[in-house]
Formats: structure tokens, C-alpha cells, sequence
């Protein structure tokens, strides 16, 4: 989920990566390109113009084939939905034209689309941005218990969050003739229309009740509705009574209820991916044991590279970067004094409850992982969840959080391509402390 940041914020994130990025001496023209065409992704890195060039002339002749193309660079980031989001559209019969507006909505960070209509010899292309993902305010309508449509059929609720599904009437408030905000609680459940009378925000309405909520807007999954929460005090960090402080978001990564499944991220990757392997990893050179960062040991690094590297600079922390304002990956620490300061409550279906002692509650879905063609593997069995930390014995692994039906425990085993999988991530930040 895009979240909206404040001004220092932003400009901080930006400053941090623009500080990595210095650091590794990286010319200011570097490229990760990942581009599908006709559903097949791939991730290349480009160090010159010319190199971009020639890619773009190849999205050209791909185009002129009658295939597909999308493509973004991966250091600006990319839009994971090609729907409900702001788009420019440019068409034109001259190449040159089509790749030099390709080049400017590529450092303009939107991702791209690129067909070719050969009955008319015309390029067409399509550039989309996110739109804000998050408001809050209040909003007077009718409360109702309704069936809310998309695109002609009843929505699957399952897609809002996991568990538990909801089926039937949902309780929401009609604003004006066509606005529906679809009612959801704390946990981020859709308010069922088999409760009756509803209670929000410690209010009680009946159906056809005249109501102004207040609460934190989102965009559902689709991008056709639009949801909204009831207040807490911190609609996305939870203060879990912990010794250091330290609080932890509602949600993973990329997801707007506590029990959806969100993104998945490669370690040290800021952006999701169709696909996970170690072709398209940014920190390898096509096998884990050619790595191009974070790596202590000679013989995994590419032609015998090495570097003192055990935990992600912030510029490859996809929450510090995604999130901005103090967020970050957990270390490895931040997981044990989670897990041993709090109560572990295993055996629901689909996730792990954690409780801590100030009554605040925390829950990790069991989101599998995500590896070749997009394929995701032991999802609602087993969920894993990165940290910031390199096990530099003889694992060589990534620490994660490991979640299983039975409970949770820190974890670094696995084999070599483990730290090019897509995983889970549930970001952090200093407390008040």
C-alpha cells in the first residue's frame, strides 16, 4: 500500500538513497529495468545510455511483433496495478518520438506500456502512476446493509482480508447517489449485514440511519471501492508494550488489512516483482553465488567479491524506502524481543496471533512465498517474514520470522537462492523511548 508521507519525510528517504547511492560510487545513469513482455519478466542492469537505448529500440520491435510490453525501472519503483490509477496516453507513427517519451516516463519513475497497431503503423503507449492510496476525514451518508457490486458480479471478499471471509450484506455508508464507502473494523473486516444493529466507533445505527463516520479512507484491492476504518489512536503503528520501545505496523507491506497477504519482497529489494529468481535479483549476477553486495564470504561473490555487509543499508530496505519516516526493516533483535515479550497465540487458520501485554494485538499472515513465474507456495500453511540482518555463520542466510500453525520462531536456515525469494515484510519504527 502506498501510504501518503509528510513533506520531511519524503524529502529524508530521498536523502538516504540518494547518500547510498553515493557511497557505491554508482553513476547516476544505472538501470534495473524490468520489463514483461507477452507475461514473460525480466530484470536487466544498464550503466550506460546507449544500453537503455538499444533496450528501448528492442520494446519497439517486440511492439511491432504484436506483443505486450510493460516495463519500469525498479530504483524509481512501479505501480503493481495497471487499473484504478492515473494514466497519460502518447501515440505516434515515428520511433524515435515513441522511445524518447519511453525515456521520459521512465525518469519520470511511471511504469509503461507499449503496444503496436500495424494497421495504422501507430505506436501506443501508456504511462500510470499511483494515485494517493490513503485520506481521512468524515463523511455523512445512509448506513445500509447492502450486496456491493464490481463489474457485474458480488466481490470476493477473501481479496480484503483473508481470514475471516465474509459472505452476504455488508454494512456501508451511501454517500450522495454514487459514493460507497464499504464499513470496516479495527482488524480491517468488513462489518458483516448480519449484525444488526451495526456498532462503529462505539456508535449504534440501524439501517437507514442518517450517520457521519469518521475514519481512515482506503483504496480496495480492486480499485473500484473504497473502504473505511474505524478510528484507533494509530491507524498503522501498534505500540506492543515492548522494553525498547519499538512499534510495529498493523499490516505487511503492501497490504491495508492486518490478515491480508500484501506484497513480497526479494532481500534487499524496495519493490515487488511478478516473478523471484536469481536471473532478475538486483544484488546477483544470475546465481546466488555470484552476489554482488552483501556478501562476507569469496566464494559466493561474483568473481570473488566481498564486502563487510550483514545488514541492508537503508537505500535496499524496502520499508525505509516504501514508507519513509523512520521505518525500517526489523533486525533480527527486533523479532526476539517481539516473540519474547509478548504471547504467541498459534492455531487459527491462516495466520498467527500475537498479543502483547497492554492488550494490543499484532497478526501475521501466513502468506507462503513467491518465487518463479509468480507461482506462490505454502500460502495459509507457513509464513515468512524478512529482517534486516545477515547470518554470516554457516547458513549464510538472511534472519527471518518464520510463522507455522504451531507458532513462530528466528530462523536463518535455507538454501542459497532463499535471499532471492519473495518473502513478507512487516516494518518497525522507534517508539517514544
Amino acid at each position: 500500500m502506498k501510504r501518503i508521507f509528510k513533506l520531511t519525510a519524503l524529502i529524508a528517504a530521498i536523502l538516504t538513497l540518494a547518500a547510498c547511492n553515493k557511497e557505491k560510487d554508482e553513476p547516476t545513469n544505472d538501470r534495473y529495468i524490468v520489463y514483461t513482455v507477452d507475461e514473460r519478466t525480466t530484470t536487466v542492469h544498464l550503466t550506460t545510455e546507449e544500453e537503455f537505448d538499444a533496450l528501448l529500440e528492442s520494446f519497439c520491435d517486440y511492439a511491432e511483433s504484436g506483443s505486450f510490453v510493460s516495463f519500469h525501472n525498479a530504483r524509481r519503483g512501479a505501480v503493481k496495478s495497471l487499473t484504478a490509477k492515473s494514466a497519460s496516453n502518447f501515440s505516434t507513427t515515428n520511433r524515435a518520438e515513441m522511445k524518447r517519451w519511453m525515456r521520459q516516463m521512465e525518469e519520470a519513475g511511471k511504469t509503461v506500456t507499449v503496444t503496436y497497431d500495424s494497421s495504422t503503423g501507430t505506436y501506443n503507449g501508456t504511462a500510470y502512476a499511483p494515485s494517493p492510496q490513503t485520506a481521512s476525514g468524515c463523511f455523512t451518508g445512509i448506513i445500509n446493509p447492502v450486496s456491493v457490486l464490481l463489474d457485474g458480479g458480488v466481490i470476493d471478499y477473501s481479496a480484503i482480508s483473508d481470514y475471516p471471509t465474509v459472505s452476504g450484506n455488508l454494512w456501508v455508508l451511501l454517500v450522495g447517489n454514487d459514493s460507497v464507502l464499504v464499513l470496516i473494523d479495527t482488524n480491517g473486516i468488513p462489518h458483516s449485514g448480519d449484525q444488526n444493529p451495526l456498532v462503529f466507533n462505539g456508535q449504534t445505527y440501524h439501517a437507514g440511519d442518517t450517520a457521519t463516520i469518521c475514519g481512515t479512507l482506503h483504496m480496495s484491492p480492486f480499485g473500484d471501492l473504497t473502504l473505511i476504518t474505524e478510528s484507533v489512536a494509530d491507524p498503522y503503528w501498534v505500540d506492543m508494550g515492548l522494553p525498547s520501545g519499538t512499534l510495529w505496523a498493523r499490516c505487511n507491506l503492501g497490504a491495508i488489512a492486518p490478515r491480508e497477504f500484501g506484497d513480497y519482497f526479494a532481500w534487499g529489494e524496495t519493490q515487488p516483482k511478478d516473478s523471484y529468481t536469481p536471473q532478475n535479483y538486483i544484488h546477483c549476477t544470475g546465481s546466488p553465488y555470484r552476489l554482488t553486495k552483501y556478501s562476507p564470504w569469496a566464494d559466493w561473490g561474483n568473481n570473488g567479491y566481498t564486502d563487510t555487509l550483514t545488514r541492508l543499508e537503508l537505500c535496499d530496505d524496502a520499508a525505509a524506502a516504501i514508507l519513509g519516516g523512520g521505518a525500517r526493516m526489523p533486525t533480527k533483535a527486533d523479532w526476539q524481543e517481539l516473540i519474547d515479550n509478548t504471547t504467541v497465540e498459534p492455531g487459527h487458520q491462516g495466520y498467527l496471533k500475537i498479543i502483547a501485554s497492554n492488550g494490543n494485538v499484532l497478526y501475521f499472515p501466513r502468506a507462503g512465498i513467491k518465487s518463479i513465474d509468480g507461482q506462490i507456495s505454502r500460502a495459509y500453511n507457513m509464513g515468512h517474514y524478512w529482517s534486516s540482518d545477515l547470518d554470516t555463520g554457516e547458513n549464510r542466510s538472511p534472519w527471518e520470522l518464520e510463522v507455522s500453525h504451531g507458532g513462530a520462531y528466528v530462523y536463518s536456515g535455507g538454501v542459497a537462492e532463499k535471499r532471492t525469494y519473495g518473502f513478507s515484510i512487516r516494518a518497525v519504527r522507534p517508539g517514544n523511548k
